[in-house]
């Protein structure tokens, strides 16, 4: 079959032999496309029809438009073998067939005339035929006659003295390739505005007119060239501006880029950031994010101004997010050094404002005005926009006063305009006459009022006003000009509706949601809006992807019948309702946010551990100021230098810095109905004063309400506080949710929270909560265990002592200190590791001994040790009787001649580096199909590849962080987490020797920042598919962050070992040094000197045993024998352990022989007996009366409680 393969780099085309799997690329896939689907084309003709016909040429002259089409005969078919007899063929010129000739031999050529009816791109096709049939089709297209000129190029526009002067580059070609004569092209050039023909028709490439002007004008040129009558495309000069200042009154709106030429830019701080405008928001704007001292200049046109007159000057200026800071100048010329006088002193801007300032000049001539940036660190963005000038004389009227429009009724297109005419002048003074007012819509004069009288009463109806916004102008004059202008916007017209109000949703369970509104009073833009016009459309809103749900609702409220949550999932879901008629539709009106889905069952735990949620959702809300003026947010330990409460790395934090502003961080919704005697209870720090905080609590989507009373900031340095709070009067609720409120109560508050649990609290109950210990040691070491004892309960505990269990036998005690409520304390012990523990694992756990009201979490988890040994072959077979009284032992001598494979150490150091495949013999399976993070900054080959395991060195890498030190040299595995955000990748072993006993290995998360990284070990006694392997009982382990080594005892039969990296959205998980003997490994000969014998652990023997049998004294006590094999490179493992002592448990009888060989139990001469097997904890296992004399039973290793008839025997099976 064919296979479209591709990844991240490229792209190509494989055969695959379905019967040896054998891989053929076929071809690359230029631009790394992906196929997705693809076909087996039809042949195009019969095998002995002719092939297509070739060298297909079309050959017309100038624009003419007749022409010869020329082409050869093939001298093959269409399968390649020889063409023979005669061939005819068709020509097709766009489809039709225009020309047929017949008894052309092969190789000949064809010449024939064709005319087309008119100048384009015309298709010539030409279809050969023979006996068999048609031949494929020989195509070309072509353009026919005159052709379009390309569009001019490099047009400019220059003026000096009065003229501006054009010039251009001619076009070189035509748009389709066509004929284009380049001696008969010629130009039109055309002045804008006005769209003015100022030339035509002309073959030169350059255009020069005198203008003139003394207020400023900007002009530009377009300039087209045309062949033929057919016309190039536009080409436009740059802008040109003549004239010495602008006229008033000057507007600038700024809805185009085409006004921006008026103004100077000055970048004064040469920092790259200066003046621009923006065409999104169609607005001048300059950038201060990251500058330390904006010291940008926004120059207006200059302005001819008279000492006589008044001049207003209007704008609009805004910031983004932050404040920004500003000044007005002027001076005689735009430069930074000219601006002498301040119109506007230096302003901090919080929010939009309009800014108005008069201005006047004590001598006649131009100026310039000029906006000054002047933000320092921290700001974003600063807008201006709306810029105006406008003149008056002194003497000139003032505004018309009450200037109001009243929109018809019912949304008719007509305005009721209203306003005093003026009873002053611009200087203040007493106005005593007025010639006319005029009254303009938008930029059209609609009314004169000619001579009133000052402040009289004016009306008048604008019955032409047109749908949406009108901007109405009132403008008073007397003998000296026109006066100060009035202005009044208003909504004219039939409106869309206005944003819904009061929209609520509650939780009708089942995944049901009700939502109810208001409809809007008054339109969207405070029009009238139609009765009965208006339908509602309904989103629903869940991580922040609204989806519609409903449209055209016509009632004002709605149920949504499947709000989708998953199962075991909590959500937070709002609702947005959107109005609609026929003139528009409204904005998004949104509901309140709630949590859907199924409460969690308490007990419920949150820690804040490395700065992360593990408990979801959890809400923030704000009150009582602005949204950055107070909130909740989660740290890393050493924040505000804080540490977290249980060394889990993280805690939340209520910060705020306006008074009165609060803020409420919420838990999920939880079932406390299971619990006997319900709690809360969180460690709080106030170490800042101005801080009130407060425990709240929700019942079925109540309203919050407090729970504890208001605790004040400053009454603890940064230390935790524990506090504990009954929830008994909500016990059997179903649904709750704890609140945390945070207030600031002078200029800046905060408050730390962590480890906080809603759970059953009694008075008296103290619980292990947590259990630590190495994971592989060595005979001969100390190895420390340690358990973590907290009083979780309300009273304090004076009376508890703890054990420590060895596969469940206790083999230690410490008594308690009293620990009042919330303490805890941290009780060692110490084993050492005997050598008759050598190849054992050693399965350690912690029980407390007190009498409290919660004994679910008295016993703690287990630590596995595995004891590392060697794979020396042990003795087996051993046998005790008595014989006079002394304790006769025996065994069977080990096989060992076959010698045993050398363990080998792997610290990657010789494999490619980056590698993510054929990484020597190891199989790696990247089940999880995911393109990983990209570790560090820089790249590296296969960063981000889909993988397994990848061999890392961080120095080529261009990482320095000692986080990613390898354990031994320069080079380890990692496993990096998936951006699918669940990992599923695979490294085994090469196939492992039978006498293979332990795998071992160090293991780190890079960073526990995201948490640690978590893994598995898994076996295989057959092969390397995942289906193949076997979780060991350790089950998912987190590795730490700094080199831990872990071991793993091995069953017997494993020829595969495997470590799976199962993180959810972690970082990346490293490995190092691999322990393990492979299959193909070195052996290694061993030579056998004797044996030792082991009593409880002691060596009885001086000197090496030489036979396999030995005598001991018998003192009537019980004791546990064992024997080791003595080689030239070391001892063995203990052998099976056999107990002896004087009748009862541990006794010896002559007629029966109890022992272990390899994963079984022997039992000799208990013919008839009734065979009892039996775990360390007693649980029966095994009870069969013996048929024979020698009875076989198979066992897993551990240790093992052994009766039959008279005797007793505790055996470890290996």
């Amino acid at each position: 079959f064919y296979w479209f393969a591709y990844n991240d780099s490229e792209s190509a085309l494989y055969k695959v032999n379905t019967q040896t799997a054998e891989i053929t690329k076929i071809a690359d896939i230029e631009g790394h496309a992906q196929v997705v689907a693809a076909y087996a084309a039809e042949p195009e003709a019969a095998d002995k029809a002719p092939a297509a016909a070739e060298n297909i040429t079309a050959d017309f002259t100038g624009a003419s438009l007749s022409g010869t089409i020329s082409f050869s005969i093939p001298s093959l078919c269409y399968d390649g073998t020889a063409l023979t007899g005669n061939v005819d063929y068709d020509i097709y010129v766009d489809g039709v067939v225009r020309v047929s000739g017949v008894g052309k031999t092969p190789g000949s050529t064809v010449e024939e005339t064709v005319t087309v009816a008119q100048a384009g791109t015309h298709e010539f096709k030409v279809i050969l035929k023979n006996t068999t049939g048609p031949s494929p089709e020989a195509a070309m297209e072509k353009w026919i006659g005159a052709d379009t000129p390309l569009a001019v190029s490099a047009v400019e526009a220059k003026y000096s003295d009065g003229t501006v002067n054009v010039t251009w580059q001619a076009p070189e070609g035509s748009v389709h390739g066509g004929y284009v004569n380049a001696e008969e092209i010629t130009y039109k050039v055309v002045r804008q505005p006005g769209d003015v023909v100022v030339k035509e028709n002309t073959t030169e490439t350059s255009f020069s007119e005198t203008l003139t002007s003394e207020t400023i004008k900007l002009y530009s040129y377009d300039v087209t060239a045309s062949f033929m009558g057919n016309e190039s495309e536009m080409t436009s000069s740059n802008t040109v501006k003549i004239g010495e200042y602008v006229a008033l009154p000057f507007n600038d709106t700024f809805d185009t880029s085409a006004s921006f030429a008026y103004y100077t830019v000055i970048d004064n701080n040469k920092d790259g950031k200066t003046w621009l405008y923006d065409g999104g928001q169609r607005c001048a704007y300059d950038n201060s994010l990251s500058v330390a001292q904006c010291d940008d200049y926004l120059i207006l046109p200059p302005v001819k101004m008279n000492k006589s007159d008044v001049y207003k000057l209007t704008f609009k200026a805004r910031n983004l997010v932050y404040a920004e800071s500003f000044e007005v100048l002027m001076g005689s010329s735009p430069e930074p050094s000219a601006m002498t006088s301040t119109i506007i002193e230096e302003t901090q801007l919080q929010a939009e404002q309009v800014f108005e300032k008069d201005i006047t000049v004590s001598e006649d001539g131009v100026k310039y005005i000029a906006i000054h940036h002047t933000t320092q660190g921290g700001g974003m963005y600063l807008y201006i926009d709306d810029i105006s000038i406008e003149n008056n004389t002194q003497s000139a009227p003032g505004q018309v006063q009450n200037l109001t429009v009243t929109a018809g009724a019912e949304g008719a297109l007509s305005a009721d305009i209203a306003f005093n005419a003026p009873v002053s002048r611009v200087d203040g003074t007493e106005l005593d006459a007025i010639t006319k007012i005029e009254l303009y819509r938008d930029t059209e004069l609609i009314h004169t009022f000619e001579s009133p009288a000052t402040g009289a009463e004016l009306t008048y109806i604008d019955n032409e006003a047109v749908s949406g916004f009108n901007t109405y102008r009132a403008i008073a004059y007397n003998d000296y000009g026109a006066g100060r202008t009035a202005e009044c916007r208003a909504y004219i017209g039939k409106d869309a509706p206005g944003n819904p109000r009061n929209v609520v949703f509650s939780d009708l369970g089942d995944n049901r949601n009700k939502i109810v509104w208001e409809e809007a009073e008054t339109g969207k833009n405070g029009g009238y809006v139609e009765p009965g016009s208006t339908v509602f459309d309904i989103y629903r809103v869940i991580s922040s992807e609204p989806v519609c749900i409903a449209q055209d609702v016509t009632t004002a409220e709605y149920i949504d019948e499947e709000c989708p949550v998953e199962d075991g999932i909590q959500t937070i879901v709002y609702y947005n309702v959107r109005a609609r008629n026929a003139i528009g539709e409204s904005g998004d009106a949104q509901s309140n946010m709630l949590m859907v889905g199924s409460p969690y069952p308490a007990p419920l735990d949150e820690s804040f551990s490395n700065a992360a949620l593990s408990t979801q959702p959890w809400m923030v809300d704000r009150f009582g100021g602005e949204t950055n003026d107070a909130g909740w947010s989660l740290y890393r330990s050493g924040s505000y230098d804080m540490e977290a409460q249980d060394g889990d790395n993280g805690f939340a934090m209520f910060t705020g810095n306006v008074s009165g502003a609060k803020s409420l961080i919420s838990s999920p919704k939880i079932d406390i109905s299971g619990l006997e005697k319900p709690g809360l209870e969180f460690y709080v720090s106030l170490p800042y004063l101005d801080t009130d905080f407060t425990a709240m609590i929700s019942v079925d989507n109540g309203e919050f309400t407090a729970i504890s009373e208001t605790m004040k900031g400053g009454t603890t340095d940064f230390e935790w506080t524990q506090v504990i709070i009954p929830l008994e009067k909500y016990a059997g609720a179903g649904q709750i949710r704890i609140g945390l409120l945070g207030e600031v109560t002078g200029q800046t508050g905060a408050c730390f929270v962590d480890n906080l649990s809603v759970r059953d609290i009694f008075d008296n109950d103290i619980e292990i909560s947590g259990f630590t210990g190495p994971n592989v040691t060595t005979a001969g070491n100390i190895c420390t265990y340690a358990a973590t004892v907290v009083n979780c309960g309300i009273k304090t505990v004076s009376d508890a002592s703890i054990e420590f269990l060895l596969n469940g036998t206790v083999v230690g005690q410490d008594v308690l200190p009293e620990l009042a409520a919330g303490e805890s304390t941290v009780v060692e012990f110490e084993y050492v590791p005997a050598a008759s523990d050598n190849g054992k694992e050693l399965v350690f756990s912690s029980r407390l001994v007190i009498e409290d009201d919660n004994g679910t979490n008295d016993m703690s988890g287990t630590v596995v040790t595995v004891v590392r040994s060697n794979n020396y072959p042990v003795p087996e077979d051993l046998r005790a009787s008595v014989e006079n009284g002394n304790i006769m032992l025996s065994w069977t001598a080990p096989d060992y001649e076959s010698g045993v494979h050398a363990e080998i150490c792997d610290d990657f150091e010789s494999y490619t580096t980056f590698a993510i495949s054929g990484i020597g013999d190891y199989t790696l399976i990247d089940a999880d199909k995911s393109m990983t993070y990209r570790l560090g900054n820089t790249d590296y080959e296969n960063a981000t590849a889909m993988m397994a395991f990848q061999v890392f060195d961080p120095q080529k890498a261009g990482i320095a962080d000692e986080s990613f030190s390898p354990k031994s040299g320069k080079q380890m595995l990692i496993s990096v987490a998936a951006l699918s955000g669940e990992n599923d990748d695979w490294l085994i072993t090469p196939e492992l020797a039978q006498d293979c006993r332990y795998v071992s290995f160090y293991a780190k998360s890079i960073t526990d920042r995201y948490g640690l990284e978590q893994f598995e070990a898994w076996y295989s006694t057959s092969g390397t598919d995942t289906d193949d392997f076997t979780k060991f009982e350790t089950g998912t382990q987190e590795a730490p962050a700094d080199w831990t080594e872990f071991a793993y005892r091995l069953p017997e039969g494993t020829k595969y070992f495997a470590i799976r990296y199962v993180s959810k959205d972690k970082y990346a998980l490293a490995i190092d040094d691999l322990s393990y003997t492979p299959a193909d490994g070195d052996v290694e000969s061993l030579e056998l000197l004797g044996y030792n014998v082991y009593r409880d652990g002691v060596r009885i023997n001086d000197d090496i045993l030489t036979d396999a049998s030995c005598a001991d004294s018998s003192d009537g006590q019980n004791h546990t024998y064992a024997v080791t094999a003595v080689y030239d490179l070391g001892e063995s493992d203990f052998s099976g352990e056999i107990e002896t002592g004087a009748g009862g448990v541990g006794s010896v009888c002559q007629d029966i022989r109890i022992y272990a060989a390899e994963c079984v139990i022997c039992v000799d001469g208990a013919a008839g007996d009734v065979v009892e097997i039996y775990s360390l904890e007693g649980r029966l296992l095994y009870a069969e009366k013996a048929d024979g004399n020698k009875e076989i039973v198979g066992m897993l290793p551990g240790y093992y409680i052994v009766k039959a008839g008279g005797m007793v025997a505790k055996l470890a099976v290996q």
